[in-house]
């Protein structure tokens, strides 16, 4: 299952990010994947540039680093929900890359 929204700078509403969140078939059994569109590269500081989820139409999302989840320690348990995926992946990962999102955008809107 596939499902799509953004991630918004709440101050900056200009700046945005579409994302991809895939469920495997077998979830909750297995963590889900969130995926960010390719732009970030030029603004965020960790991802994955090597791990793409491409779109029909040639759009490409890179995974937001989250594999710890379901490889370290067994931190993924089938019990979890999405809300705890979103809080503990998607924000966190999101939360740490907002300053330097501003800084790098701003720097590119003032060349």
């Amino acid at each position: 299952m596939k499902w799509e929204g953004y991630l918004q700078v709440a101050t900056r509403p200009e700046i945005r990010f579409k994302i991809v969140i895939l469920l495997p078939g077998n979830y909750p059994k297995s963590c889900p994947r969130a995926f960010i569109e390719e732009r970030v590269v030029e603004y965020a500081g960790k991802i994955y540039t090597k791990n793409v989820w491409e779109e029909p139409n040639g759009e490409n999302f890179l995974m937001i680093c989250h594999d710890h989840m379901s490889e370290i320690d067994n931190i993924w348990d089938p019990r979890l929900t999405i809300a705890h995926f979103f809080i503990r992946e998607v924000f966190y990962w999101w939360a740490a890359q907002q300053n330097l999102i501003i800084e790098h955008y701003d720097r590119e809107k003032n060349k």
